[in-house]
C-alpha cells in the first residue's frame, strides 16, 4: 500500500518548492525523526530525501513472499556394494585424464556394473560434471553403477537426469519425465512388448513435439513388424519432414501397403532380362505423387543426370533386402548385374545409400565385404552406419586381415586410430594377439616419435587386458630400452599393466 505522503510529496515535486515550500512530514511513525534530521537543508534536498526515506521505508517493511518448497526426501539405502579400494585406485589413476582416458572410464564402468557394484559417493560429483558435458560418454557408462544416491541426486539437476532411466517410471507417469528418459524406457519396453509401446506413444502422439517424435519412432525397428504399419502410415503424415521420412524408411523395412507401391513402382524402371542382366529405363517425367514420400523434383545426387537422380530416391525408399526378396535374387547376384550396367555407379550409391538408411546389416556386411580398394572407409562408415556390434565389426575386420599377404594392414597410425574408435569395446583376444604379434614391433621402429606415442596409448585402451602378460620378452626389452626416447611407451605399459590388475579385481 502506497504511503499517504507520496500525494504531498508529488504535489509539491509539480508546483515547486519556491513557490510551496516543502514542511517534512510529522506522521506517529518510523519516518518522523529520520525526517526531523532533514529540518536544517534546503526545501528541494528536504523533498528529494524524503521521497528516499519513503522509498526505503517501504521496501523494508514489505511481508517477504513466501514460496511453497517441496521437501527433500531423503535417498534411500544403498542395495550394492561399493567397489574395492584397488578398484578405486584405478578410477583416480584414469581421472587424471591422460589422452584416451574416455576409453578407460567406459571400460572400469562396464566392469563395476557387470559386479553388481558401484561407485562410491565421494566420486558422484566428479564423474557428473564430466557427463554433462560430454555427451557420447554419457551415453556409454551404464547408470547403475552411480547407486541410490546418484539417482537421488540426479534430480536436482536436469542434465544429470539425462543419465538415469528413472525407476519409479510406469504407464501412468512415464509423460512428465524429460525425452531421454522417456526414450531410454520405452526401449526396455519394446525389447519384450513393442505391442505396449506402439499402444503409450499411440496415446501421446498428439501431443508431443516434433523432436520427441524423432527421437521415439526410431525404437520401431527393434522388433519391427506389420502391426506397426497402420501407426507408422499415420506418421508418414506428420507436419515435420524428418518424422515423415523416418516413418517411411521404417514402412519400406516391412511387407507392408506402402512397400508394394515403392516395389511396383521400381519395376517400371529397374528389371531382369531371362539372362539375370540387370535393365534400367530411366524415368520420362516427375510423378507428383513421389513429393508425398520425400523425393524432390530437383534434389539431384552430385555427378548423376536428374533423371537418374528419381530413380536413385526411389531405389533408397525401400530396404535391401526387401528389394532382393522381392526379385528373388541374392545381393551378389545384384552387384554383378549392377556392375555391367552403364548405371553401375549411380546404383552403387543408391544401394549404399539404402543399407544406411534402412541400417541393413547384411548388406553393410556384403559392402565392407566387398570394399577392396576402400575397406577401412567403408568399415567406420557403414559399421558405424548400421549399427554392427563389435563381435561383427572384429569378424569383419580379422577376414580382411587374413586375406591380406601383407600382415601389417593396421600399421598406418592414422587406419589404426580410425578402427580403434570403430570397435567401442575393448579389443577381442585375436585381434590383440594379432596386434602384439604383427604390428608393436614394427611401431616401435618408427621413427617419428610423436606418431608412434599417439598410437601405443590408443593401443593400451584398446588392447584385450588378458593378453597383458602375453606381450613377447624381446619386446618388453625393446620397449624399457627406447622408454627415454617415447614418452607414450611409459603411459601404454602402466595402463596395460593397470588394465590387467583392474580386470583381475573384478574376476578373481
Amino acid at each position: 500500500m502506497m504511503h499517504p505522503q507520496w500525494q504531498t510529496l508529488l504535489k509539491h515535486a509539480i508546483l515547486g518548492t519556491d513557490q510551496q515550500p516543502y514542511v517534512p512530514p510529522t506522521t506517529e511513525d518510523a519516518l518522523t525523526p529520520l525526517c526531523q534530521q532533514l529540518a536544517d537543508r534546503p526545501s528541494e534536498a528536504q523533498l528529494l530525501a524524503t521521497a528516499a526515506l519513503l522509498q526505503v521505508y517501504q521496501q523494508v517493511g514489505k511481508t517477504p513472499s513466501k514460496t511453497e518448497q517441496v521437501p527433500i526426501i531423503a535417498c534411500e539405502p544403498e542395495l550394492l556394494p561399493v567397489c574395492s579400494p584397488k578398484a578405486i585406485q584405478h578410477l583416480d589413476l584414469i581421472l587424471l585424464k591422460t589422452r584416451y582416458w574416455e576409453d578407460l572410464l567406459i571400460e572400469w564402468s562396464d566392469l563395476v556394473y557387470h559386479a553388481h557394484q558401484i561407485v562410491p559417493a565421494r566420486y558422484l560429483l566428479a564423474l557428473f560434471s564430466i557427463l554433462e558435458s560430454n555427451v557420447a560418454l554419457r551415453q556409454r557408462l551404464p547408470s547403475a553403477i552411480f547407486g541410490k544416491r546418484g539417482a537421488w541426486l540426479s534430480q536436482f539437476n536436469p542434465t544429470w537426469r539425462n543419465v538415469f532411466i528413472p525407476d519409479e517410471l510406469n504407464e501412468e507417469n512415464w509423460t512428465s519425465a524429460l525425452s531421454t528418459g522417456r526414450a531410454k524406457w520405452l526401449e526396455k519396453i519394446r525389447a519384450t512388448d513393442p505391442t505396449k509401446v506402439r499402444q503409450l506413444l499411440e496415446s501421446t502422439w498428439a501431443t508431443e513435439s516434433a523432436k520427441e517424435k524423432q527421437l521415439f519412432l526410431p525404437l520401431f525397428r527393434q522388433h519391427l513388424s506389420l502391426d506397426d504399419e497402420a501407426f507408422l502410415m499415420k506418421c508418414q503424415g506428420d507436419r515435420s519432414q524428418l518424422v515423415s521420412l523416418i516413418a517411411t524408411q521404417l514402412l519400406g523395412e516391412i511387407e507392408s501397403s506402402f512397400s508394394q507401391i515403392i516395389l511396383t513402382c521400381i519395376d517400371n524402371y529397374l528389371s531382369f532380362n531371362t539372362k539375370k542382366k540387370l535393365q534400367v529405363t530411366l524415368p520420362e517425367t516427375f510423378d507428383n505423387e513421389w513429393k508425398k514420400w520425400g523425393i524432390s523434383e530437383k534434389n539431384t545426387p552430385y555427378g548423376m543426370g536428374e533423371k537418374m537422380g528419381w530413380l536413385y530416391h526411389l531405389l533408397t525408399l525401400i530396404s535391401p533386402t526387401m528389394l532382393l526378396r522381392h526379385w528373388n535374387i541374392n545381393i551378389e547376384t545384384l552387384f554383378k548385374a549392377m556392375k555391367q550396367n552403364e548405371f553401375a555407379d549411380a546404383l552403387y550409391q543408391a544401394l549404399e545409400e539404402s543399407v544406411i538408411a534402412h541400417q541393413d546389416k547384411a548388406g553393410a556386411i556384403f559392402f565392407i565385404h566387398n570394399s577392396k580398394r576402400n575397406f577401412f572407409g567403408q568399415f567406420t562408415k557403414l559399421a558405424d552406419a548400421v549399427n554392427l556390434t563389435d563381435s561383427e565389426r572384429e569378424t569383419l575386420l580379422l577376414t580382411y586381415l587374413e586375406k591380406q599377404k601383407d600382415k601389417k594392414g593396421l600399421l598406418d597410425q592414422a587406419t589404426f586410430l580410425q578402427v580403434a574408435d570403430a570397435i567401442k569395446g575393448s579389443f577381442s583376444l585375436s585381434l590383440s594377439r594379432y596386434v602384439l604379434h604383427n604390428l608393436l614391433e614394427e611401431w616401435l621402429k618408427e621413427q617419428t616419435f610423436y606418431y608412434t606415442a599417439s598410437i601405443l596409448e590408443k593401443a593400451a585402451c584398446k588392447l584385450a587386458p588378458e593378453t597383458y602378460p602375453e606381450i613377447p620378452a624381446h619386446l618388453h626389452q625393446i620397449l624399457v630400452e627406447k622408454m627415454p626416447n617415447i614418452s607414450g611407451i611409459e603411459l601404454f605399459l602402466k595402463h596395460y599393466e593397470s588394465r590387467f590388475h583392474n580386470l583381475q579385481e573384478f574376476t578373481s
